[in-house]
């Protein structure tokens, strides 16, 4: 393999965990790394993501060079065109999982990105409407209180399906007053009304268009109480079709509502 296609990896370091390490992929290839806790398998993966500098180290992927210690090379992790799924839960522990899909999308969306503390929620709002091609992203509370009808909003993406937390002190005790049948007497009630309030965010007058994209797989597949989900949905053609969606914003783009 040459290094202008797949990627090649030579890390070499003495602590925090001793490396020596020469390996290379073609593209297509899978590749297991194997061996006990605490022989450099996430070192050398973090290595990759630029989460990690070794003391001597050379990653190129496709013909780019990511990383050469010796030239002084090391592209910054949210440049490396790679995935990387953790044990622990976050990309960047001390970050937010909002704030880590953030810290990855801000740099590689050609539009302005705005998160639910950037500004006061007027100013916010204000500066979300004005730009047609802007990103808003929140938690589940950013639902509440947004009204931007019109063009300004055509895409309400939605990760997963609002379920409330199993944790929680009163419904908690609700649930053990109910027994079995809590899950749906308290629960998929009140996901069917959340989502229902998301889906509503795109709904603020009679001309809107757009599309609310779950992406959550039991709205699709989970027969015991998807159609309880989506009879609580504003009445809307539905698809599973990535490709069906995105050819139906793009003949969204220079219309006017």
């Amino acid at each position: 393999m040459t290094e202008s296609a797949g990627i090649s990896i030579h890390l070499e370091q003495d602590f925090p965990i001793p490396l020596n390490i020469d390996l290379a992929v073609d593209p297509g290839e899978i590749l297991a790394i194997v061996g006990p806790s605490g022989s450099g398998k996430s070192t050398c993966l973090r290595a990759v993501a630029g989460l990690h500098k070794p003391a001597v180290g050379r990653i190129v992927c496709n013909g780019a060079t990511w990383l050469d210690t010796a030239a002084g090379i090391n592209l910054d992790a949210r440049r490396r065109r790679v995935g990387l799924v953790f044990q622990s839960y976050a990309l960047f522990p001390h970050l937010t999982t909002l704030e880590n899909v953030l810290e990855a999308l801000r740099d590689r969306l050609p539009w302005t990105v705005l998160h639910q503390d950037d500004l006061p929620r007027p100013l916010l709002m204000a500066r979300f409407a004005e730009d047609e091609t802007s990103c808003l992203f929140g938690t589940k509370g950013l639902w509440h209180g947004i009204d931007v009808p019109g063009p300004s909003l055509s895409l309400v993406v939605i990760d997963r399906i609002p379920f409330p937390r199993p944790d929680d002190p009163l419904l908690s005790a609700r649930r053990d007053l109910v027994g079995d049948g809590a899950f749906r007497e308290i629960d998929l009630p009140r996901a069917a009304t959340e989502l229902a309030q998301g889906a509503g965010r795109l709904i603020r007058s009679r001309g809107d268009i757009g599309v609310v994209a779950v992406l959550d797989k039991r709205l699709a597949m989970n027969r015991s109480y998807r159609w309880d989900l989506l009879e609580a949905m504003p009445p809307m053609a539905r698809t599973s079709d990535p490709a069906e969606v995105a050819s139906f914003l793009e003949g969204l783009q220079g219309s006017t509502r």
